[in-house]
């Protein structure tokens, strides 16, 4: 994974990713879940990978910082709602 990222950076195709659906929802009166989609595309424009992502972020003395954060490579999901909320019949 390391090698993988150092050649990409170094290789000149490193390009900020397409955000989508970022989502902010709060879980404690100091502290935000952070959900959103990134979409990281070819040199042709092309999608070459989609990761949802999430992270915790917490409020310590006026400043935001970071918890947690996961990222998991996905093959298509339509918005983030859909991991967020239960559909119906599931539970």
């Amino acid at each position: 994974m390391i090698d993988s990222l150092f050649q990409e950076t170094h290789s000149g195709r490193a390009t900020l990713p397409e955000i989508r659906d970022f989502a902010v929802k709060p879980i404690a009166a100091d502290t935000v879940l952070v959900l959103y989609r990134s979409i990281r595309r070819s040199d042709g424009g092309t999608p070459e990978r989609r990761t949802l992502r999430s992270s915790i972020w917490k409020l310590f003395d006026g400043r935001w910082q970071m918890l947690f954060h996961q990222g998991t490579i996905v093959p298509y999901v339509s918005s983030v709602s859909d991991i967020c909320e239960p559909r119906r019949g599931s539970l």
